[in-house]
C-alpha cells in the first residue's frame, strides 16, 4: 500500500511540474491526474497527493464530486520527509483529479 501511495505522490509531483495541459479561457484543467484507486479500493478509496508550486497559489480541484479551493505552497524536504500541500483525495468512479488554475 505504501508503494502505491508513494507512486501516486511521485506521479502528482511530476504531473504538476509540467504545464503541458495549460489552462485556458474555456475552463480546461491545467492538470488531469488519472488513477485506478477507485477500481482498487472502491468508493471508499482514500489517498494523498503532494502539490507544489514555485510561489503560493490557489487552485480549484475536482475529484468527481465538484470543485474545492486549495491554497498550494512550495514543497520542500525537511529531515528526509516531504513538506508542503498534501491533499487528501477520494475519487469518483471516473478516477480523475482535475486541477484548475494558472499552471
Amino acid at each position: 500500500m505504501n508503494i502505491l501511495r508513494n507512486l501516486l505522490m511521485a506521479t502528482a509531483i511530476i504531473g504538476t511540474s509540467f504545464a503541458s495541459n495549460a489552462a485556458d479561457d474555456l475552463g480546461e484543467p491545467a492538470v488531469t491526474i488519472k488513477t485506478e484507486m477507485y477500481n482498487v479500493q472502491g468508493p471508499t478509496n482514500d489517498f494523498s497527493i503532494l502539490l507544489s508550486t514555485r510561489t503560493p497559489q490557489t487552485f480549484d480541484i475536482d475529484m468527481g464530486f465538484g470543485t474545492q479551493e486549495v491554497d498550494v505552497v512550495p514543497a520542500y524536504i525537511e529531515d528526509g520527509a516531504w513538506k508542503g500541500t498534501f491533499i487528501t483525495c477520494r475519487v469518483s468512479q471516473a478516477g480523475e483529479i482535475k486541477i484548475y488554475g494558472d499552471p
